[in-house]
């Protein structure tokens, strides 16, 4: 008989997505919250319900709101041209603007990103 594969709860797909995004592996955050790589594993692989004060530790180390890790912000391009975001509003402002408004606005951005030169 085939093994099962157990599906993997979304908040463990989250979790692990966001530690390698920011070049954690499991051992090292696990040092970083003070746990074992077990525990980072168990979160990734067993449960969708982590503790609260895990939560917190968590967004701190990988420097992510406890809303992201939860899922409950909402960074999807539709969401933000919804405007739920404040990058939503740039958008819809963005979307309101002809094309010479937006060179002019990309010429303003640029500026602040050139390096200053003395």
């Amino acid at each position: 008989m085939p093994k099962r594969i157990k599906e993997q709860p979304e908040f463990g797909k989250r979790l692990a997505a966001i530690r390698k995004a920011r070049g954690f592996s499991q051992y090292s955050l696990a040092d970083a919250l003070g746990v074992t790589r077990r525990v980072i594993l168990y979160y990734e692989n067993e449960t969708p319900n982590p503790p609260a004060e895990l939560l917190v530790d968590l967004s701190k180390a990988l420097e992510v709101s406890v809303e992201e890790l939860l899922g409950i912000e909402d960074n999807r391009p539709e969401a933000v041209a919804d405007g739920r975001s404040l990058d939503g509003k740039f958008y819809r402002k963005w979307q309101q603007l002809g094309d010479e408004q937006k060179k002019a606005v990309l010429k303003v951005v640029d500026t602040f990103l050139e390096p200053v030169h003395t």
